[in-house]
């Protein structure tokens, strides 16, 4: 359904694969600061990553939900560039569910913004997506803010709504942002 590949001025995002594993591994999925505040536990090994990017490659295929690596463009070659990151959507009738992480190497550089406007650009591209949605614990003020500046609204509160091993026992209180086709300008919502 979406693109496999999506460029921007800095980043390549380019379909998750099991071969980026070790890469993701080492620079976020094996630290308990940047999965801090992700429905997955903190990965304890770079086989239990593989084992992730598996399933993500699966459920491409099944178009269940679509996982980007999040590649910085500087670093070489297309084919050699490995993951900083992963961003995903998950299109469920007329809407698309927003979701990254991103190593902590690369906060305060806009990685995690570029690659969210690119994303939700490429949901546009789909008539049939009337609104991008994501949500961020009540307590992770940088997620917020990236929803923020890629134009979405916050809508609300949603309390003890998902289990986030990393923040505590306790299903964890999130907020809820969204853009809809209708909040972008006439010329961007035809995509």
């Amino acid at each position: 359904m979406f693109a496999e590949t999506i460029e921007t001025d800095r980043l390549l995002l380019r379909r998750l694969r099991a071969s980026d594993a070790q890469a993701g591994f080492e620079r976020y999925a094996s630290d308990p600061e940047a999965t801090r505040f992700l429905r997955w536990r903190t990965h304890q090994s770079a086989v239990e990553t593989e084992e992730f990017y598996r399933q993500a490659e699966r459920d491409w295929d099944a178009g269940v939900t679509h996982v980007w690596a999040v590649c910085l463009r500087e670093e070489g070659m297309p084919e050699k560039l490995k993951p900083w990151g992963a961003i995903s959507l998950l299109p469920v009738l007329a809407q698309a569910e927003l979701g990254y992480v991103i190593s902590r190497r690369q906060w305060g550089r806009g990685v995690a913004t570029e690659a969210a406007r690119a994303v939700i650009a490429e949901a546009w591209r789909h008539p049939t997506i009337w609104r991008v949605s994501a949500t961020c614990n009540v307590r992770n003020a940088g997620s917020a803010r990236v929803l923020e500046k890629c134009g979405m609204r916050l809508e609300g509160t949603l309390r003890s709504r998902y289990m986030q091993p990393q923040a505590g026992p306790r299903p964890q209180d999130v907020l809820q942002w969204a853009i809809v086709r209708d909040d972008l300008p006439a010329d961007a919502s035809t995509g």
